[in-house]
């Protein structure tokens, strides 16, 4: 039987999460329907929304919160507690303050609009894949097959304790 050739690193530490990075000038729904036929998943549009209060010092003024949109694809199994998530590296998120007093505001606050690189580490990364309840093995014969399809410019494997700031994907859940 032939040896299996896997995209491990030099650096590989056994029980630690594994990014797939994926260089690609598709639009994001085109990239997850490309992956989705490559490793027989379907995978679906999961818009992350937070809020969170601001703090304002005048309380004469209404109180503010600050809504983030982001944009992730993801596929989940219930079944075997699994989970991939794709998740574009370059967004532009828009952050809309809204008042909490008047309904009418709502239509008045024009949103800010802020590009983001969830990893500026891997700023040349168009989208990451992130796995919970995956074996690596399993991730690793993901990561072979996408590859071997050649639908993409480049395939990056690493795990997150040697990715900067990997932990900003965890933001998604």
């Amino acid at each position: 039987m032939a040896k299996k050739n896997t995209l491990r690193n030099k650096n590989y530490i056994p029980n630690e999460d594994i990014l797939i990075g994926i260089v690609s000038s598709e639009p994001s729904y085109k990239v997850c329907y490309l992956i989705s036929k490559i490793i027989n998943k379907n995978f679906i549009i999961n818009t992350h929304y937070k809020k969170e209060p601001l703090v304002k010092l005048n309380l004469e003024k209404p109180t503010l919160e600050k809504s983030v949109l982001t944009e992730a694809f993801r596929w989940t199994s219930e079944q075997k507690k699994k989970t991939i998530f794709i998740i574009p590296n370059k967004q532009e998120i828009e952050i809309k303050d809204e008042g909490t007093t008047t309904p009418a505001l709502y239509n008045d606050l024009d949103p800010l609009v802020k590009k983001i690189i969830f990893l500026p580490a891997w700023k040349h990364v168009d989208y990451i894949m992130r796995f919970d309840g995956f074996e690596h093995d399993e991730i690793f014969e993901m990561a072979d097959k996408i590859k071997k399809a050649k639908k993409f410019q480049l395939i990056i494997v690493d795990q997150t304790p040697l990715v900067e700031n990997a932990v900003t994907l965890y933001f998604f859940d």
